[in-house]
């Protein structure tokens, strides 16, 4: 079965207060299994803005894929202290059921070998 994702990330770093966390994410490198078309960019997830319009291009978005997957290099070994995911709010809000969170250094498959 293909599947699509399509999201929007916030990473911050453990051990600050919620007044003081950084969005790490913002300087990161973003990446995905494919682009379903041009509003769908990886870095669309991570752009520092809170919309979830698609059609504006403020979320990622796979084409389909039999294993859909994002990730995003943090380019820095850092502790994650929360992460906060925003699914696409113009439509589709089922396509994000079943995803995973993984958090970890090794790219293989997509990050999938990483802990959940």
């Amino acid at each position: 079965m293909l599947h699509t994702l399509s999201l929007l990330l916030i990473l911050a770093l453990k051990g600050l207060s919620t007044d003081e966390v950084p969005e790490v994410a913002l300087e990161g490198v973003a990446s995905q299994s494919s682009v379903y078309d041009k509003y769908g960019n990886p870095g669309n997830a991570i752009d520092g803005s809170a919309s979830s319009d698609y059609l504006r291009g403020k979320c990622s978005h796979t084409d389909l894929d039999i294993n859909p997957w994002w990730t995003l290099d943090l380019r820095a070994r850092v502790q994650v202290f929360r992460v906060k995911i925003t699914n696409r709010g113009d439509c589709c809000e089922e396509r994000i059921n079943g995803a995973e969170i993984r958090i970890g250094s090794s790219p293989e498959r997509g990050g999938r070998t990483n802990p959940r």
